[in-house]
């Protein structure tokens, strides 16, 4: 049954030597499963995580599960989580039994995931600069509106003040000759009259 698994199982004794491992267990590694049964299996834990590892295999009386980092065959690292269980065997004592969990696809899918998410994120901000910048717009063509129509009845009553100022000018030049005339009679009647009196 452990070597159907598509997990990778080990079986180690107390002091972390592998004293069983299923071909999941070697593939993940990228070694021979010959040369994996003896040797100890902290010399593939990332050196950053042995510690975490050791306190797995101190406190393995009680099932418990580690995420840490294993190192390939190829020098790649791996990501696992180990799922450690106490197995009860009488010829076995200590021995513990190590469910090994590639996250590598775990992993991708959550950065995928937040890729995903802080794409849709980006995506609804560039949406929301898009709805501003149109409300923007639409204001600036009712203010552009509104400034035509004043500039449109400024204008006009630029052109109502010409016409105003033309009538005026006109009528003040009329008015000066139609006042002259009389006025120039009056004077001369004036002038005679006072000539008149003063000849008497």
């Amino acid at each position: 049954m452990v070597e159907t698994m598509s997990e990778g199982a080990v079986t180690l004794s107390q002091d972390g030597t592998v004293l069983h491992c299923n071909r999941a267990f070697a593939q993940l590694l990228g070694r021979p499963l010959q040369e994996l049964i003896g040797s100890c299996f902290a010399a593939w834990v990332k050196d950053q995580d042995q510690a975490c590892y050791v306190e797995c295999l101190q406190n393995s009386a009680e099932p418990r599960r580690s995420n840490l980092q294993l190192v390939r065959a190829d020098g790649e690292t791996l990501p696992v989580q180990l799922a450690c269980s106490p197995l009860n065997l009488d010829d076995l004592p200590g021995a513990i039994c190590v469910i090994v969990l590639d996250l590598t696809e775990q992993k991708r899918r959550l950065a995928l995931e937040i890729e995903q998410q802080a794409a849709q994120a980006r995506e609804q901000a560039l949406r929301q600069r898009q709805e501003e910048l149109e409300r923007l717009n639409r204001e600036l063509e009712d203010i552009n509106r509104a400034m035509v129509a004043l500039y449109a009845e400024l204008d006009e009553k630029a052109k109502e003040l010409k016409r105003a100022d033309e009538i005026k000018t006109r009528f003040l030049s009329n008015m000066s000759h139609e006042f002259r005339t009389p006025l120039n009679s009056i004077f001369a009647l004036s002038q005679l009259l006072l000539d008149h009196v003063d000849g008497e």
